[in-house]
């Protein structure tokens, strides 16, 4: 039986527009009763190894009880076919700006997948690219972090660009690639900006709630997505940095993944089959992570850009439409696939 008594985080209270109108005729005396998609279970929506075979139980079904018997019986949910599992892969980026008289913080986090046809045209380009920016290095030898290479400068410069032109030019040639590689490559960027106070106490508490839910809100939407694609996921990041103590750097993230499993909406997202928790990997040891990295660094950009009145030396235009996806200030989503320098011009009349 799953532990019921691990630490975890709240669910960030979205459902799905399908979900909010359906009912579950009870088993005893067919009353129709609402699903609470939302509320915690006694137990989080884990598979179960067995003790003897190979594979896992999979929840396929969720508690209700009945509002007029009080009988408690189980709501079986719509088992889905999958046709193949795609892998995710997320980098996160942040920036303060200020922006008429206030301090806005704007969190996102990048989550690719490339169809496994084209994984080595892309490890193919992106070592040449990084052949580009450090020839005396091998490509595989170090973790390309686009923030490293826009910030270094002087008579000490790692990399082999003498100024900022040559940054701009290699970015954007940088962005054609990625752009190049749609329909295949799918990009999902989720954001969020919040109106800092002068309390630096309270500012640290509300980037920490901004950033789980965020998180949390990706896990959810992207798990959505490949569910009606009929795909399964497994999703890997850059290590986060933690909210907790100790020593896993992952913890608060899979605290966030318990608190989905706590919900009835999770086993419905599942739709049948296992779903295993978030991987945590070594900062860009993976090469997709390095263009997710790279993607986050654009929509940042971006963002403080479009903050001072100005174009992006890379907008992020120029990595062709992506999914994005932005919580609103009533902490609604919204989201389109379009251009993310137009998606992100979304944010500023609300700050007016």
């Amino acid at each position: 039986m799953a532990n019921n008594k691990k630490q975890y985080r709240k669910n960030p209270g979205l459902n799905l527009i399908e979900l909010e109108a359906t009912t579950s005729s009870c088993s005893a005396c067919g009353t129709e009763n609402a699903i609470d998609w939302l509320g915690d279970m006694k137990y989080p929506h884990e598979a179960v190894v067995p003790n003897h075979g190979d594979g896992r139980w999979i929840p396929v079904s969720v508690p209700v009880k009945c509002s007029n018997c009080m009988l408690d019986y189980h709501h079986n949910i719509p088992i889905i076919d999958r046709d193949g599992t795609w892998g995710l892969y997320g980098d996160e980026a942040g920036r303060i700006v200020e922006f008429n008289g206030k301090r806005i913080h704007f969190f996102c986090l990048t989550l690719i997948g490339l169809h496994r046809s084209k994984h080595e045209l892309i490890k193919s380009k992106l070592n040449k690219f990084k052949l580009d920016a450090r020839p005396d290095l091998a490509p595989e030898t170090w973790t390309h972090h686009f923030t490293e290479i826009w910030s270094d400068s002087g008579p000490e410069r790692r990399f082999a660009f003498p100024g900022v032109a040559e940054k701009i030019n290699y970015g954007q040639r940088f962005a054609k690639m990625i752009k190049d590689l749609s329909p295949e490559l799918v990009c999902f960027n989720f954001s969020s900006a919040i109106v800092l106070g002068d309390a630096r106490k309270d500012n640290a508490s509300a980037i920490k709630t901004q950033k789980e839910d965020l998180f949390k809100q990706a896990l959810l939407a992207t798990l959505d997505t490949m569910r009606i694609n009929k795909k399964g996921v497994i999703w890997h990041f850059d290590n986060i940095k933690d909210s907790t103590s100790g020593e896993r750097t992952e913890g608060w993230a899979l605290e966030c993944f318990l608190g989905l499993q706590y919900t009835r909406l999770f086993t419905y997202l599942a739709a049948g089959i296992y779903i295993p928790e978030p991987k945590f990997m070594i900062p860009g040891s993976h090469y997709l992570l390095e263009v997710a990295d790279f993607i986050s660094f654009c929509i940042a950009r971006d963002f403080l850009k479009i903050s001072q009145g100005k174009a992006g030396e890379i907008p992020s235009a120029r990595l062709g439409k992506i999914y994005c996806y932005r919580i609103m200030e009533d902490g609604q989503p919204d989201y389109a696939f379009e251009m993310g320098s137009f998606f992100l011009k979304r944010y500023f009349p609300v700050f007016k």
